[in-house]
């Protein structure tokens, strides 16, 4: 895969600064390296604003709205850029960008979906469900795992 044709999502919160501090002096090093772009996604409740490598989205910067702040990064990323891809983590997570760069990717998505039917503990029943942002129906709630998951333009 070429590195100019994916971006990284890295799903944070404005509290989480120091896990942004963490990943500063070690992914991100690696990912500019390799002349990857990148964004931190942070919601808060205003128009969309991008500030160096923050981009803030419309929406609640809390727990329960992940999949629609992700949904939000998602449909910026293909209403407004060319890239052919989205890698998406979580704030505590790291990626062996050498290896994502050697994969070949035949598939429009590379992750795992999760259906609302998976979770019953504690912390799924917190997150929000019905706060889709697509029109269609699709069979799972949404894409999972704070390890990351890819998925090209057509999956976006």
């Amino acid at each position: 895969m070429n590195n100019k044709k994916i971006i990284v999502g890295i799903l944070n919160c404005f509290n989480n600064k120091d896990k942004r501090y963490a990943l500063q002096n070690t992914l991100i090093k690696e990912l500019n390296n390799y002349n990857i772009k990148y964004y931190f996604i942070i919601g808060h409740n205003k128009d969309l604003e991008i500030k160096e490598d923050i981009i803030y989205l419309n929406c609640k910067d809390d727990y329960s709205n992940l999949s629609n702040k992700i949904g939000l990064f998602i449909k910026y990323i293909y209403e407004n850029t060319s890239y052919e891809y989205i890698y998406k983590i979580d704030d505590d997570c790291f990626i062996n960008v050498r290896n994502l760069l050697k994969l070949n990717i035949s598939y429009p998505f590379i992750g795992h979906f999760i259906s609302k039917n998976e979770y019953s503990n504690t912390w799924g029943d917190k997150l929000n469900y019905d706060n889709k942002i697509v029109d269609k129906e699709i069979s799972f709630n949404f894409f999972g795992g704070g390890y990351g998951y890819l998925l090209n333009r057509k999956c976006m």
